[in-house]
């Protein structure tokens, strides 16, 4: 009797817990690895192909096409990780060839690290109009320029950013709590342009497409994804008439290094 194939969230469900029964890898990064290969697959479905089956050839053409689409080197580098370790995974358990073998790494871009310009930085921290006349706009608008501020003023990762829940922030200490995935919590400082950023958008939390514990939320309610995120960035960027690719990566490294080079302090 011919085995039942797996279906996709069977093996991502498989992966996940191959990846993380180690203990080495935190749950946030097990996440990004599994998303990374979920959108893989949908690129997959969308040629009549399946993920399982990809060749080294088809997974370049993959990569070539988010490049093309704006999303830096760094970030094409690090979805190939996930690639690695799915398809590494996939020869361990099924014992089939691994297609990422001899990838390389896609050259870096320095343009899209190199240090923004200080009125473009002004810019992208500064409140929008709430002008539209189109409530649902106006909130998606300022929930973009609250991606941004946290970007430049707190030093907090992209992942944590994008997983920030209302009850992580408090107000009164002006502090950022974050669990990352080890037991431990980490406490960023909270500058008066993310708080007030930060404020203005628990006040207009109605607005959203679904309330949820999430500052940042999807329309399913769930975490933004790390592409989403990144697809924010560049689209604000491109809304205040920037004519350059902006990431996420630029805006941290932009900061003042009174910001970037502040150490994180473990939470009492």
């Amino acid at each position: 009797m011919a085995t039942k194939k797996p279906s996709l969230k069977e093996l991502l469900e498989g992966f996940a817990g191959h990846i993380g029964s180690s203990g080495v890898i935190n749950s946030v990064s097990v996440n990004a690895y599994v998303l990374d290969v979920a959108i893989l697959a949908r690129w997959a479905a969308a040629t009549s192909r399946d993920v399982v089956n990809l060749d080294s050839a088809a997974i370049r053409a993959f990569m070539a096409e988010r490049l093309a689409r704006g999303y830096s080197p760094a970030t094409v580098a690090r979805q190939l990780t996930s690639y690695r370790k799915f398809y590494g995974f996939l020869a361990s358990s099924r014992r089939q060839p691994d297609p990422t073998t001899g990838l390389r790494n896609p050259a870096k871009d320095n343009t899209r690290t190199a240090v923004l310009p200080s009125d473009v930085l002004a810019a992208m921290a500064r409140a929008p109009d709430a002008a539209s006349g189109d409530p649902l706009a106006d909130h998606r608008a300022h929930r973009d320029h609250t991606l941004a501020c946290l970007l430049i003023t707190t030093g907090l990762p992209v992942s944590t950013i994008r997983t920030l829940r209302w009850p992580d922030i408090d107000w009164a200490s002006r502090r950022i709590r974050s669990g990352n995935g080890t037991g431990h919590d980490e406490s960023y400082p909270l500058g008066d342009e993310a708080r007030l950023a930060l404020q203005a958008l628990h006040e207009q939390a109605d607005l959203a497409e679904q309330r949820s514990v999430y500052c940042f939320p999807t329309s399913r309610g769930t975490p933004m994804s790390r592409q989403g995120l990144c697809q924010r960035i560049r689209k604000f960027g491109t809304d205040i008439g920037f004519d350059r690719v902006v990431t996420p990566t630029a805006l941290r490294r932009s900061a003042p290094r009174h910001f970037k080079r502040r150490p994180n302090l473990r939470a009492p």
